[in-house]
């Protein structure tokens, strides 16, 4: 069972499930009822964030752990080259840390979200601590 959640929490750090969220979010604003507007601008920090890590990944074209030691089983199929740093990791976090920095009264669940979004990319085994702590910091 907890494989499966953290395979749950793995998926919503994607980045279909952010574009998904963003898009379903503005369209609620537009029709049915108003969302936060900082709540809505906090998902312009992902993006940013997966572009600068897509820079970095290219840049540093680390194997994951599964491929740099076949004793580790990652537990989700991920791209074999593209492991240095976590864009889940940073995502997440940096949509936290954004809610965090403008006081929306939620932060503190996104950062736990984001804790867990990130152990998950540990547990299964697919990032090494170094990239999911990078990616942090890079969020």
């Amino acid at each position: 069972p907890v494989t499966w959640i953290l395979l749950l929490f793995t998926w919503t750090g994607k980045g279909k499930f952010w574009v998904t969220v963003a898009v379903g979010l503005n369209l609620l604003n537009k029709f049915v009822f108003v969302v936060n507007p900082y709540f809505l601008k906090a998902f312009y920090a992902p993006l940013l964030v997966w572009a600068i890590n897509s820079v970095l990944k290219r840049t540093t074209r680390r194997r994951r752990p599964s491929t740099a030691n076949p004793e580790i089983i990652a537990l989700v199929k991920e791209e074999p080259l593209m492991s240095f740093p976590s864009s889940h990791a940073g995502s997440t976090f940096s949509f936290f840390f954004i809610l965090l920095w403008w006081k929306f009264p939620e932060a503190g669940i996104f950062g736990v979200w984001a804790a867990v979004v990130s152990f998950s990319r540990l547990y299964l085994g697919v990032h090494f601590l170094t990239d999911v702590l990078v990616g942090i910091l890079v969020g």
